[in-house]
């Protein structure tokens, strides 16, 4: 979800939030509600509101030159090109390494096959379907003798909430 779109469902949750509480300490007929009952209503507000933060499973790791892998599913990545429209590599990337600006992984087929890919973000050069030894071969030619695989994993976020309203 684009963070414009987040802000704007959050603005939208707020309001409703607003509305809402200044609804939830009185009753049809005009009486005060009880503090606890007040916090059992906030308690379950703030378990609906966790629950829908946290269903959202998919996420994308930022790559050089705007190429993004993106989680589908669980346990499914794809590379996807600069454009954020054409998946170069995948289904499955299930191990991947960023070595300046080059970008290789192991990627896993449907049906089991296993090969490699190299990207090279600068050229937009991609070479896969690479067997492990034509792999090591070509990342010799680009200077690259060891490296090492990793599963994709969530970036780790260094924003909070207020970032939302800030552009």
């Amino acid at each position: 979800m684009r963070a414009s779109t987040t802000r704007w469902l959050v603005i939208i949750a707020l309001l409703a939030v607003s509305s809402w509480t200044a609804n939830l300490c009185r009753t049809l007929d005009g009486h005060v509600r009880s503090a606890g009952a007040i916090l059992k209503a906030a308690g379950l507000l703030l378990i609906a509101l966790f629950a829908f933060t946290a269903c959202n499973t998919d996420y994308e790791v930022p790559l050089p030159n705007k190429y993004v892998l993106g989680r589908l599913s669980p346990g499914e990545f794809v590379l996807v090109a600069p454009d954020h429209r054409h998946i170069l590599v995948g289904p499955t990337v299930y191990e991947y390494a960023v070595v300046g600006a080059i970008i290789t992984g192991h990627v896993r087929a449907p049906g089991g096959a296993t090969s490699y890919f190299i990207i090279d973000s600068d050229k937009a050069a991609l070479s896969e379907r690479l067997g492990r030894d034509r792999w090591n071969r070509e990342l010799a030619a680009y200077g690259i003798r060891d490296v090492r695989l990793v599963p994709p994993s969530r970036p780790a976020r260094h924003h909070g909430v207020l970032d939302l309203f800030r552009r």
